[in-house]
């Protein structure tokens, strides 16, 4: 039995960078980043059915806004057999409350559940009724305000909430704890990704130690590195 099931999709990733005047492709959708990590951590992992979509994503005065022309649907007709759900939509292609199986928890990032997806910057309410096997959920102070109350309230007192706030800083909420760490602030062309990665690396090592400061200490660790290019190789 693989330990995680992906819950999103690949993508092709359009970057308009008005910072830098160009043009690019490249590889992308929470699956491809989410697996890469799970990959080079050793863990075992199934990903979710679903058609590739396309994400464009304009960057401008360092920061990042996103739109859709084409998402997919992740099918949820069979049930799901791993243990951790690693719920992670560009925008809201999984329902929560349609996913079955023998699965123990979620974890989730909020950020495709609140988007927009015809609207640049945009977010819409989140509505998801069954969040009581929410174990993690990683979100930002601008998407918080587009979750429902009771989700909130069932995760500051059952689980373990990683709020990404301005200049870099992570907060991690851990029953009823609060504890606060430094990520680095990067501009959206060199952080296209980390967001994916940093989820990941938190769910590999949380899922071990069952230890939230340690799995941010060790997640802000990895993304550094994927921020600087280092690998084996030396390579990005």
């Amino acid at each position: 039995m693989k330990k995680f099931y992906i819950a999103g999709c690949f993508a092709d990733s359009i970057i308009v960078d008005r910072d830098q005047d160009r043009i690019e492709k490249k590889e992308g959708g929470p699956a491809y980043f989410i697996k890469n990590v799970l990959e080079d951590l050793g863990e075992g992992y199934s990903l979710a059915k679903a058609k590739k979509g396309i994400i464009e994503v304009h960057i401008q005065g360092g920061k990042e806004v996103g739109r859709f022309p084409r998402t997919s649907s992740i099918s949820t007709t069979a049930p799901i057999t791993s243990p951790i759900v690693l719920a992670y939509s560009i925008s809201g292609e999984i329902c929560l409350d349609s996913i079955r199986g023998n699965f123990r928890e979620i974890y989730a990032d909020s950020r495709g559940f609140v988007r927009d997806p015809e609207n640049f910057g945009k977010k819409r309410e989140w509505k998801v009724n069954n969040f009581e096997k929410i174990t993690v959920l990683k979100t930002t102070p601008g998407e918080m305000e587009y979750l429902p109350g009771p989700l909130l309230s069932h995760i500051r007192r059952n689980g373990v909430l990683v709020v990404m706030r301005d200049e870099g800083k992570v907060e991690v909420v851990e029953k009823g704890q609060s504890r606060e760490y430094s990520l680095g602030n990067f501009p959206a062309s060199e952080a296209f990704g980390m967001r994916e990665v940093f989820f990941a690396a938190f769910s590999s090592e949380y899922s071990r130690s069952r230890n939230a400061g340690k799995a941010a200490e060790f997640a802000i660790d990895y993304s550094l590195k994927y921020i600087s290019g280092a690998d084996e190789n030396g390579e990005k």
